[in-house]
């Protein structure tokens, strides 16, 4: 996860029609790989309520905030989104 985020980061001036992803969206992404993601990837790992509820919350804001960013892509005459860098030469080919 942490590539695709830092491909966003850098490319943010180089997107099409000067559309790029929101530094806020980038930001709730980066929290969830930083301090929920890696943390529950172990398997012994549990939530308790609460904190499930938290976790979900900042999910649905970052899937939000890409569906926004995807929508002001879609407005700004960009049809489909390219993959970049390591994202891209990881798909098979054709």
């Amino acid at each position: 996860m942490n590539d695709y985020l830092v491909e966003l980061e850098d490319a943010g001036t180089e997107w099409a029609a000067g559309v790029a992803p929101q530094k806020k969206t980038l930001r709730c992404l980066r929290e969830i790989k930083d301090l929920d993601r890696n943390r529950l990837m172990h398997p012994r790992e549990t939530l308790d309520e609460e904190e499930a509820e938290i976790f979900f919350n900042l999910a649905t804001s970052a899937i939000m905030g890409m569906t926004r960013d995807m929508a002001a892509l879609l407005q700004a005459g960009q049809g489909k989104l390219a993959l970049v860098g390591a994202a891209a030469s990881a798909l098979p080919s054709p």
